[in-house]
């Protein structure tokens, strides 16, 4: 009769009944055959690996490894002998291998990661397979992306090589610049070359890496440039570096199908949409995306719910998906190929909101996210590190009495778009307002900003900033020598402000028909010292036009700043009902403020921004663009 065991209640043993129980039987089974192989008891089989031998039980072999359990079953000299060599594998990789099998433990290391998925595959264990490619996949990145290609591509691991293929082709620029790039085999560069997908922003990069690679070992690889120069887009090369360099290349010169290419090429794609259509679809063209506001006719203001899209390559606007409400005032961020659109206020409530919405550039759509935890209107969004950062603005009270009013505030809220969560940070040491800021090296600087006196917090230059990694604010230390404000001071002085080549740059334009008080200072941020040049304004306009009500303006790519505004009938010495639109593309080179782009829209069915709307830019691929060129209904006329 059993004694001494433990009871079980009545209810229990009914809550039981009729179930199969697990216990701890599996594990201490696995533990007393682990230690029989250690203590060589009942093993009946012997396998050999570089010099050292392993006595194991073939059944554990067999129901472990379908390359076992076959090699069992046939007639082989191994099961005759009773002894198997494993000369595909190493002594260190077959010891991980049995203790995985006889314990269910696996220990993946970087040092031997390779080898033991090459073991696996060979044995035909598809869960150590499995978590050899997991492991791959967690230490995937740009200096390694080009190998793991390689290896997901032997070992046919389709999660692998569709992550290293993405991993490549958005990160090819740096890839193609890495030395181990110009050893990869004749196949590969093919591969790459070929991809239309590949999220390239110069196609002449391309043409030099191929230059690169032939001249790393010329002898066996010139034969080869021909065909692989086949699948460069040579219209997509701007002309002057196509007629300084790629048709003055030895490469090129010496090689009469090269040359015919060229020639064909370039003579059917005269035109740009033309060029457009050749481009590769992963190529990543920079657009502005505007959002929110008030659009303006005669006797008239409304809220917009309109997303628009300027394409600065073909000088267009489009129109996107609308938001689902009208909001103004609001704030507007790109953050991993999404738009995010926040707070603002309501129209036509003119109530402040914590709406977060995000913009699918891929589907075309509006998705409403998580609330910031504060309405918030007039404040900045950053992105900084892989998140979003709400900083000061205004938000409502209510005072005694019932009534709303707003107030500024000090708080500032970090979106983390994995977990889709807002969460409180430290607060900002003064409430701060019209907010603008920059984001670089783990920092955020604050460019501008109102205070309850409505003085520019950045205004003598020591421009308040916040360290993401310590969560602590600080301040510059260095004042800036031309005091800047905007709409306090000076009313009618626009300050620009963007960040370039580590330094942030302060553009002061002058609205009137003079720009003589302009100004551009910047502050350089490794040696915290500012510093203000003297720059010749557009030969053809001394002054910029830019009235006080300018809708937006947004930094983008190689030192332009987009700035959009609505001219009144006054303004523009005309009668007319109609509202017009004036926007300018700058550019800051080698001291000159060029006027790259003026266009102007009229009509109240044109696409134009709307006063107090936001803007932000962002990379997407030209397979969207070519989307969104579906949808284009205006193009602007340029001045």
């Amino acid at each position: 009769m059993l004694t001494n065991l433990p009871s079980i209640s009545m209810a229990a043993a009914q809550q039981l009944d009729g179930r199969r129980v697990w216990v701890r039987h599996q594990f201490e089974l696995l533990q007393r055959i682990s230690k029989q192989r250690e203590e060589d008891k009942y093993t009946d089989f012997t396998l050999k690996s570089k010099g050292k031998e392993f006595r194991v039980h073939r059944n554990v072999l067999a129901a472990c490894s379908p390359y076992f359990d076959t090699l069992f079953q046939t007639n082989m000299m191994e099961q005759q002998s009773g002894t198997a060599t494993l000369n595909f594998t190493s002594a260190e990789v077959m010891e991980e291998l049995l203790a995985y099998m006889y314990s269910g433990s696996l220990r993946v290391q970087e040092d031997m990661v390779e080898e033991l998925l090459k073991t696996a595959d060979h044995l035909l264990m598809v869960e150590v397979k499995d978590l050899c490619i997991q492991y791959l996949l967690e230490q995937l990145d740009v200096s390694n992306c080009l190998a793991m290609k390689a290896l997901a591509e032997v070992y046919k691991a389709d999660n692998l090589l569709k992550a290293a293929n993405e991993t490549i082709r958005k990160n090819v620029h740096t890839v193609i610049k890495r030395e181990e790039t110009l050893d990869i085999p004749l196949h590969s560069v093919q591969e790459l070359l070929a991809d239309d997908l590949l999220q390239v922003a110069k196609e002449e990069e391309l043409f030099g890496f191929l230059v690169a690679w032939t001249k790393r070992d010329l002898p066996e690889r010139k034969d080869h440039f021909p065909s692989l120069f086949a699948h460069i887009r040579v219209t997509d090369i701007p002309k002057r570096y196509l007629e300084e360099y790629v048709k003055t290349e030895e490469l090129v010169t010496e090689s009469e199908e090269c040359q015919k290419y060229i020639a064909k090429e370039t003579s059917s794609s005269e035109e740009e949409s033309s060029q457009q259509l050749n481009a590769r679809s992963g190529k990543m063209e920079e657009v502005v995306m505007v959002t929110g506001g008030v659009s303006r006719s005669p006797g008239n203001e409304e809220g917009t719910t309109e997303m628009l899209c300027y394409l600065p390559r073909q000088d267009t606007w489009c129109q996107l998906c609308p938001l689902n409400y009208a909001v103004t005032f609001n704030a507007i961020a790109a953050l991993n190929g999404k738009v995010y659109v926040a707070g603002g206020r309501l129209w036509p409530e003119n109530r402040v909101t914590s709406f977060v919405s995000c913009y699918s550039v891929v589907e075309n759509s509006w998705t409403r996210v998580r609330n910031m935890s504060a309405k918030r209107a007039n404040f900045a969004l950053v992105p900084c590190n892989g998140c979003l950062y709400a900083i000061g603005g205004k938000s409502e009270r209510i005072f005694l009495g019932g009534s709303i009013g707003e107030v500024p505030v000090t708080t500032v809220e970090r979106y983390n778009e994995a977990n889709h969560t807002w969460s409180y940070i430290s607060s900002m040491t003064k409430v701060c307002s019209d907010v603008e800021a920059v984001a670089t090296n783990d920092h955020i600087y604050l460019t501008f900003g109102k205070d309850q006196n409505g003085t520019n917090i950045a205004g003598n230059g020591q421009l308040p900033y916040y360290n993401v990694k310590t969560n602590v604010w600080g301040k510059v230390s260095a004042t800036c020598p031309v005091s800047m404000s905007r709409g306090m001071d000076d009313e009618n002085q626009i300050l620009v402000s963007f960040l370039r080549d580590s330094k942030i740059h302060f553009l002061g334009l002058v609205d009137g028909e003079s720009a003589t008080d302009g100004f551009y200072q910047y502050y350089d941020i490794a040696a915290d010292q500012w510093t203000a040049v003297t720059i010749d304004w557009p030969g053809n306009s001394p002054g910029i036009f830019l009235p006080r009500n300018i809708s937006l303006y947004t930094p983008v790519h190689n030192g332009n700043i987009f700035i959009c505004c609505t001219l009144d009938n006054e303004n523009i010495g005309v009668h007319s009902e109609k509202t017009y639109y004036r926007g300018h593309m700058l550019t800051l080179k080698d001291k000159l403020l060029h006027l790259e782009r003026t266009y102007t829209t009229t009509g109240v069915s044109s696409i134009r921004p709307a006063p107090t709307s936001s803007a932000c830019h962002l990379d997407i691929p030209q397979k969207h663009l070519r989307a969104f060129a579906k949808d284009v209904t205006m193009s602007v006329s340029l001045l």
